[in-house]
């Protein structure tokens, strides 16, 4: 059985060495490379769903910058709300028609709300 001190141990995510070999997965100190006690290997044996995944990112960021720009430019000219609706898509790297800009951007200086239109 595991002592106190092995189970308050984090797992690393350096993936330094494990069943994937060095240098997959994150690094988060300089220099990390062998595994700490309790690392359990990468996740290979599980089939990638990357692309839904980062259509799933892309769409929540999508609606979060959709929803930030709601609360703060609600009832704001519509320039002014598509300004800042393009300024967060593109720092989210999202890309959205013009004409859904146009569209969110009147919603928003009109109802206070737009709905997001689908980006996965």
């Amino acid at each position: 059985m595991a002592g106190a001190d092995e189970l308050q141990q984090p797992l690393p995510v350096d993936g330094g060495g494990g069943r994937d070999g060095p240098g997959h997965g994150v690094s988060l100190s300089p220099g990390a490379g062998a595994p700490a006690r309790g690392y359990r290997g990468g996740m290979s044996d599980q089939q990638s769903t990357g692309g839904a995944e980062e259509a799933d990112a892309r769409q929540q960021a999508a609606d979060y910058v959709v929803e930030r720009t709601e609360s703060w430019d609600e009832g704001a000219r519509p320039e002014t709300v598509r300004e800042d609706l393009e300024e967060g898509l593109a720092e989210a790297e999202v890309d959205v028609d013009e004409g859904e800009l146009d569209r969110m951007a009147q919603e928003i200086h009109d109802d206070g709300s737009a709905e997001t239109p689908d980006v996965g």
